[in-house]
């Protein structure tokens, strides 16, 4: 049999009304939670999630809805964002609402059946009606990575303009001329910033232009690669816009018997994790993981537990850092 909360509080030698407030996810002194979470633990507690849940009128869920679960990118920041939420008292509820690319609304329904608290949104493109239909409900909602035009709500980004910008000075600055961009999808405010801030500084620096179209697909910037890399004149380096597209890139410059940075030199936005496999570790453009974790986590937590303070959405900027490998050099 479940041990109760009178014999928890007993045996951590504070009150029912202490034991509660832990439960409760209300705040308690380090000596008392220390005390308390050790009781839990040791004497195997399970709190009854249905008498909470009607007593609180709170779920202490938090639905997650991300365009696609096989994205790395996504993957990564969810298991982390889990982990906080988990330590915070809430348990999250993940569902990809895209299906033959064509927003399925029907896993967002699913989470207003479940009551969720709060929704995190990765939005893929200009999911507009997704994020009304959330708004309409009067639920608290975080952007991670992207922005959707025409309304305000609070997000996570990091600063693409700024880091496009600096990827490619950093290209020129090494007397590459000719410098092509590998984009994401049009109507992705993600991929717009990188690409502005590409073309920002190819124009300060009298430099002609050259994007191809990869939509944050692998085989489409694979060739997209070749096609850039088989012109009459072909770029001296490249500019991948995220992680997927890198590896087509590279695939491409392998069959094509291009070498990095002897032939080409390259810049991805985008984690390191798998680079090790690569001939040559390509020089990123990484999005600091833990914080924009940390930032959504808690910020979805703010709204829910504090919504007459978070009424003014907000949108945190957070800065990429460029890691700089052989991947590219000076000609």
């Amino acid at each position: 049999m479940s041990a109760t909360v009178k014999q928890v509080a007993q045996y951590a030698g504070v009150s029912v009304a202490t034991v509660s407030k832990y439960i409760n996810g209300g705040n308690l002194k380090p000596e008392y939670l220390a005390r308390v979470e050790k009781a839990v633990r040791e004497l195997d507690y399970q709190v009854n999630e249905v008498a909470r849940n009607l007593k609180t009128k709170k779920s202490f869920l938090v639905g997650v809805l991300v365009p696609s679960l096989g994205i790395r990118f996504y993957a990564s920041i969810i298991s982390r964002i889990q982990k906080i939420l988990l330590d915070k008292g809430y348990t999250t509820l993940l569902l990809g609402y895209r299906r033959n690319n064509r927003i399925d609304f029907r896993h967002l329904d699913v989470l207003l059946r479940w009551h969720v608290d709060g929704i995190i949104l990765f939005p893929a493109t200009n999911e507009k009606q997704l994020l009304e239909k959330i708004l309409r409900q009067g639920i608290p909602v975080v952007l991670v990575d992207n922005l959707i035009e025409g309304i305000q709500c609070d997000a996570v980004i990091i600063n693409n303009y700024e880091s496009a910008f600096s990827a490619t000075e950093k290209l020129i600055s090494l007397n590459h001329r000719s410098i092509a961009l590998c984009r994401g999808p049009y109507e992705t405010y993600t991929a717009a910033e990188r690409v502005r801030g590409y073309l920002d500084a190819m124009r300060q620096s009298g430099l002609a232009p050259l994007i191809e179209d990869g939509n944050y697909n692998l085989e489409d910037a694979y060739h997209a690669t070749k096609r850039l890399m088989l012109a009459e004149s072909p770029p001296t380096a490249l500019l991948c816009s995220n992680l997927t597209m890198s590896y087509g890139m590279i695939r491409a410059l392998i069959e094509l018997g291009r070498r990095i940075p002897e032939d080409v030199s390259a810049i991805a936005f985008g984690e390191q994790e798998l680079d090790f496999v690569l001939p040559t570790p390509l020089t990123r453009v990484i999005p600091p993981m833990d914080e924009i974790s940390r930032r959504v986590a808690e910020r979805i937590v703010r709204k829910i537990e504090h919504p007459d303070e978070t009424q003014t959405p907000r949108v945190e900027t957070l800065r990429a850092e460029i890691q700089y490998t052989v991947s590219i050099r000076q000609i």
